[in-house]
């Protein structure tokens, strides 16, 4: 007799252990599926302040650069304004008479014609009979014509 209630009780704590382990197993899967969940979120938490600083730092670049680009020309306009005058009209003349033959620059007279700056690539379309004027973008005098465009 005592051994088959050595065997019960042995089989009952096989039973036990087995149902134990299986439990604890199924808690394990439930931590780590937890876990996996979490990282997912995590992981678009933070694929979202990426793009937000991405985006945030194209902005601060593009002022950076409208700024950049302000600055520039009020160096280059402060240096003209301190250099002799008859030096820069030689200048200005030996630029107008070397240019090719595709470029115009501001004060000419054109007609229906599709141009881009020189300079800054900004298109402008002539309609009609039209003087030029330096360009709206970066106001640099000098253009070209687009052949492709007419």
């Amino acid at each position: 007799m005592v051994e088959i209630n050595q065997d019960k009780e042995s089989h009952s704590t096989l039973h036990e252990l087995r149902d134990g382990a299986r439990r604890d197993v199924e808690a394990l899967v439930e931590f780590e599926l937890g876990v996996e969940g979490l990282a997912e979120d995590k992981a678009a938490l933070l694929g979202s302040y990426i793009r937000e600083d991405i985006h945030s730092a194209g902005t601060a670049f593009s002022e950076l650069k409208t700024e950049l680009n302000f600055m520039e020309r009020r160096a280059g306009e402060w240096l003209l304004s301190a250099a002799d005058q008859t030096a820069i009209d030689w200048l200005w003349l030996d630029l107008c008479l070397h240019k090719d033959s595709g470029q115009l620059m501001a004060s000419e007279t054109v007609c229906d014609q599709a141009l881009h700056c020189l300079n800054c690539g900004a298109s402008y379309k002539a309609k009609g009979l039209v003087t030029l004027s330096p360009c709206d973008q970066c106001g640099t005098r000098f253009f070209q014509e687009d052949i492709n465009r007419h």
